[in-house]
């Protein structure tokens, strides 16, 4: 996952908070059978996605209460539905200019919100937490050079 290259990265989101320790999360014992490891990962997945998220990259409403229940709620999650209702909420409060915008069409063609919870499977979860992933810009000097690089073009374009 590209979070986790970012997540000890000055300026996230989670202010102070600590790193959690992934594999407690994920609760993978030798014992698992297949279904518990993905939901262990998605945890863990969805957990380390948030830890990574630059602070700009989350809209006001994601605040230091907020993101400590949404966490609780991933870390205690027992099946899949839960678990993509807690990665739609993380989507919901991303600021959208953090996102790329290819991935994010590939995002948009994946089941409706309503349908996706309902029918969520371990592996329609896995899938969309790694198009998330995938999705965000979590290097803010890259995102910063990007939204330059964009506001030139369009200047240029517009003849000033």
């Amino acid at each position: 996952m590209n979070a986790r290259r970012h997540v000890n990265s000055p300026d996230r989101a989670r202010g102070n908070a600590r790193v959690p320790d992934f594999m407690d999360i994920a609760g993978i014992s030798p014992l698992s059978s297949s279904i518990e490891i993905a939901l262990g990962a998605g945890r863990a997945g969805l957990l380390l996605i948030e830890a990574a998220l630059p602070e700009a990259a989350v809209e006001t409403e994601w605040s230091p209460a907020y993101s400590e229940a949404w966490r609780n709620v991933v870390k205690t999650a027992t099946g899949p539905s839960t678990l993509m209702a807690c990665a739609f909420l993380l989507e919901e409060h991303l600021d959208p200019e953090w996102l790329d915008p290819h991935m994010n069409h590939l995002l948009s063609c994946l089941p409706q919100r309503w349908k996706a919870i309902r029918e969520a499977t371990a592996s329609s979860l896995c899938l969309r937490i790694f198009m998330l992933d995938q999705s965000i810009h979590y290097n803010a000097n890259e995102h910063l050079n990007r939204v330059a690089n964009k506001n030139a073009a369009v200047s240029s374009s517009n003849g000033i």
